[in-house]
């Protein structure tokens, strides 16, 4: 079964803490709803930045 990406994001964003979360929330959405690959994996290159 698929998992919606705002189940994926809510998912995550229990290890975030209460201040951060809305600014983790935008950025994970940008990264689930890219139109391709090359756009989530740049998406996803804050975050592995720290």
């Amino acid at each position: 079964m698929e998992r919606f990406p705002d189940h994926m994001v809510r998912g995550s964003l229990k290890y975030v803490s209460y201040k951060g979360r809305k600014v983790v929330a935008r950025d994970l959405r940008t990264i689930y709803q890219a139109p391709t690959l090359e756009a989530a994996e740049e998406g996803l290159a804050p975050f592995e930045a720290g």
